[in-house]
């Protein structure tokens, strides 16, 4: 299987640069219908915040909730492996996991260490656990993500090693250190690139958010891998031209800027107080809104301190907003959404302003740019910029027509890029690949492949897919 880009809409020009038509697929998937769905059982390891109350019912967030529901779409046989901690009274706006679809669904819990301490601690627990929950699957999908350390960096050679199916899955970089980052996490970022980097090629089907990820992760022409944005958009969040139009009419006054995301030195939060000081200070007639999530950072109170210290006229600090369509009512309300970040990451908030026709303003980083063109629906600057920032507050306050346009061009580049249409297109992806591996009868005389496949968990493995694979 080639390397492929596969896009919603401005990544579309990434497939003809690199001399790939990734329409094809897609093509294909009009003209031969659906895929057949995934009934070989499917482990999905993945690093999410679940609850269990003093009940033992579990709970997640509203937006993880939805995820994992269109897995079960096209997943019939489906075991989550994820960190969840006991909690004696659950959350606010959280979804049970023990109703339908999610009944379904059997679990697999991991630890959930608070520190490296801990996770040092309980990683034999880990590995124990991760050598249990692939036993019965043919399928393991590991997504690269995880804290204190990449959980997929041990779960992919687990699963190698004991021949399944691997899809990996990138789609954020938050092991990097960025310039803000002290000695000991550029050191801790140093080696978990190492390890992924080692560790990636192993997977059978390699599915990344960004061609940064795809040119830097992994080695030139890897077999299976696939570039596919991230996006949790329903299709009734994209506004409507008429939408679009009567929203912009009711901007007037001053210009309204958003922030949506934690307060961490990687989200460029201490430049994008830095740079609406001084754009202040030089005039400009803007407001700010910071919306942030509920739970504690290191950085939390000294962040919002300094940004209230700009003045409450200007500074308005929001709790989170539940993933949905208040949160999307919100967005739209602005001129222009602020996305300074300092790492690769490619934020879903961008795709979130977008689809309210409103223009990013934000970091030139690789994830960013191939999302937000510069000019044309976004305003970029070099990362860690204040002074670059700065201006393009400065320009921002005094061009709403612009910001206007800019926010209409980026509406439509969003139009097909919704939650379920990323995960139509990766099941297809899964299928496809899973049925290239998937044992020929021809190769084991008196033996079906069928039931190779289901007797072995797909431990048997053609010499060209090891071959490719390695």
């Amino acid at each position: 299987m080639s390397t492929a880009i596969s896009g919603f809409h401005s990544l579309a020009s990434l497939d003809r640069s690199m001399g790939i038509n990734s329409s094809t697929g897609r093509a294909s998937a009009a003209e031969n219908g659906e895929p057949a769905p995934i009934t070989e059982p499917y482990a999905l390891f993945v690093y999410q915040n679940l609850e269990i109350d003093a009940q033992g019912r579990r709970w997640t967030v509203p937006a993880w909730a939805k995820d994992l529901a269109l897995h079960l779409d096209y997943i019939t046989d489906l075991t989550l492996v994820s960190p969840a901690r006991r909690v004696e009274t659950r959350s606010s706006e959280t979804v049970s996991l023990d109703e339908p679809p999610f009944d379904r669904i059997q679990f697999i819990d991991l630890p959930f260490p608070v520190g490296w301490g801990q996770a040092i601690r309980t990683m034999p627990l880990q590995v124990r656990t991760f050598w249990r929950a692939m036993s019965g699957a043919a399928v393991v999908h590991c997504g690269y993500a995880g804290w204190p350390f990449v959980h997929a960096s041990l779960a992919v050679p687990m699963a190698r090693l004991r021949g399944k199916f691997i899809l990996a899955n990138v789609e954020s970089s938050f092991w990097r250190a960025t310039a803000a980052s002290r000695w000991i996490g550029r050191l801790r970022g140093a080696f978990s690139e190492w390890l992924v980097r080692r560790t990636i090629p192993m997977a059978d089907l390699k599915i990344l958010t960004s061609k940064r990820y795809l040119e830097e992760l992994l080695p030139p022409g890897a077999p299976g891998a696939h570039v596919t944005p991230a996006t949790w958009l329903n299709e009734e969040w994209l506004i409507s031209d008429k939408e679009a139009a009567s929203a912009w009419e009711r901007k007037t006054g001053p210009i309204r800027l958003l922030f949506v995301g934690r307060l961490i030195p990687e989200k460029g939060v201490p430049q994008l107080i830095a740079a609406t000081e001084a754009a202040v200070r030089a005039g400009a007639d803007i407001r700010l809104t910071i919306l942030h999530p509920r739970h504690e950072t290191a950085w939390k109170d000294e962040y919002l301190a300094s940004a209230r210290a700009i003045g409450s006229e200007v500074v308005t600090i929001l709790d989170e907003i539940p993933y949905g369509d208040e949160y999307m009512r919100l967005i739209r309300e602005f001129d222009a959404v602020m996305v300074p970040s300092l790492s690769d990451e490619q934020p879903r908030i961008v795709y979130d302003a977008f689809s309210q026709a409103v223009p990013i303003l934000g970091s030139a980083t690789g994830g960013i740019r191939e999302l937000a063109q510069e000019g044309v629906c976004a305003r970029l600057t070099p990362p860690g910029d204040v002074p670059a920032l700065t201006e393009q507050i400065l320009w921002a306050a005094s061009n709403r027509p612009a910001l206007r346009e800019m926010g209409y061009r980026g509406r439509a580049s969003v139009q097909n890029a919704t939650h379920k249409e990323m995960h139509r297109y990766r099941h297809r992806l899964l299928r496809e690949a899973i049925d290239a591996r998937r044992p020929r009868a021809s190769e084991r005389p008196g033996i079906s492949a069928e039931d190779r496949f289901n007797a072995s968990g797909m431990a048997s493995v053609s010499a060209a897919a090891s071959g490719s694979a390695s």
